[in-house]
């Protein structure tokens, strides 16, 4: 059986060579953690384990991390090297690390002999940021001239494609030029259209740079082998991780909201289903009341524990039966079946929840929607993973 040399030792010694005499005669200082922090990533990466890592303000986690992912990257045998994927939490750091990090170690490690090709990057983001030629020519056609910020924007993008780095483009304009969720097969502007030409040459990067809802998105779809969203990878690389769990919570939360509740029943009442806006008003006002029956102190800043009482119980299936008698009503407009089914989906996917939590503990958590967030107890903190990225447990 053939094997292949991992390079493990030549990429700590290359690391400490940048680190402690290339870098600073580019003006960089010698930073101790920073080293030991690329020492562990690459530690990760060759062993094919999983690394959480706090670093402090000024570490420089960042150039620590794109070393060690380059340099085992590099000694990776041709056949077997897959993209490196890093996932961030704001969008200032995906553009300095595509924008200032990678050009500049780019050009210091070509320069020293040490890569022999400029490293690649992109940024991949959802195709609700992206600009849509088709749409966009639709757009400005319907614009007036004397509108002229508005049409100065839309000039823009026609040679601008992301459009979180075209100036003064209003929220209404965004919507109505980005890349819809269906591309028509037979639009005329399929051949030349900047957005499917960013797709192809997003497959050949190095290095795969997404936000953290991105990267959620990705993982969700691998599980149900839909189409990927990244190239399949082997190294990923979460920067600002801490933030994760709050993106996870952001996509994967069902809410039932007393909001969202009133506002239906009144969208209900507005279109001359009186009676039933009444029952179903009084039913949701019962399961709010069950809920916050017994949790008086729900304005601290804690957690409560959520028990699925009778009562409780009671209230969600009165609440599910009244949202699926919905379709028997007569002539009901489509978009208020899409609000009755949404939040039918929602009572129910609660109620399975409880029902589920109950067999088990009897409990389940009800968070404070004010509870404290775990962000101020980090520094900076940024997780290493290498292996097959079928989910992402950390």
């Amino acid at each position: 059986m053939q094997t292949y040399p991992t390079g493990y030792t030549e990429s700590h010694r290359i690391a400490e060579k940048i680190f402690r005499e290339i870098l600073p005669r580019h003006g960089m200082t010698v930073r101790e953690e920073q080293i030991a922090l690329c020492h562990e990533v690459l530690d990760t990466l060759y062993n094919k384990e999983i690394s959480l890592c706090e670093a402090g303000v000024g570490t420089g986690k960042t150039l620590a991390y794109l070393v060690g992912c380059i340099l085992w990257q590099m000694h990776r045998p041709e056949r077997m090297k897959l993209p490196i994927v890093i996932s961030t939490s704001s969008v200032a750091l995906q553009d300095a690390i595509l924008t200032e990090y990678l050009p500049d170690l780019s050009a210091v490690l070509l320069g020293e002999g040490i890569i022999t090709a400029p490293i690649t990057a992109v940024v991949r983001k959802g195709k609700e940021r992206f600009v849509c030629d088709a749409r966009l020519a639709e757009r400005a056609s319907l614009v007036q001239p004397s509108r002229k910020r508005q049409t100065n924007s839309l000039n823009i993008a026609a040679h601008i494609l992301d459009m979180d780095h075209i100036p003064e483009l209003s929220r209404y304009d965004r919507c109505r030029i980005c890349v819809p969720q269906s591309c028509p097969r037979d639009c005329f502007l399929r051949l030349d259209c900047r957005y499917q030409q960013y797709l192809r040459d997003s497959m050949k990067p190095d290095i795969q740079i997404c936000n953290h809802n991105y990267l959620l998105a990705d993982a969700s779809h691998r599980l149900e082998d839909r189409p990927l969203l990244l190239r399949s990878y082997q190294a990923l690389v979460v920067d600002e991780a801490h933030k994760l769990p709050d993106a996870a919570r952001q996509m994967y939360t069902e809410t039932l909201s007393p909001h969202n509740m009133d506002e239906l029943c009144l969208l209900l009442q507005q279109a001359h289903y009186k009676d039933f806006a009444r029952q179903l008003r009084t039913a949701f006002l019962t399961l709010s009341f069950s809920c916050t029956q017994g949790v008086s102190k729900l304005r601290r800043k804690v957690s409560e524990p959520f028990v699925l009482t009778p009562f409780r119980r009671a209230a969600l299936i009165d609440c599910i039966a009244l949202l699926q008698n919905a379709g028997e009503l007569p002539d009901v407009p489509r978009y208020l079946l899409n609000r009755l089914e949404k939040q039918k989906v929602s009572c129910a996917f609660f109620s399975c929840k409880c029902q589920r939590a109950s067999s088990t503990s009897t409990t389940m958590p009800m968070v404070s929607p004010h509870s404290a967030q775990p962000a101020a107890a980090y520094r900076s903190c940024f997780a290493v993973r290498c292996g097959t990225p079928a989910n992402l447990r950390f």
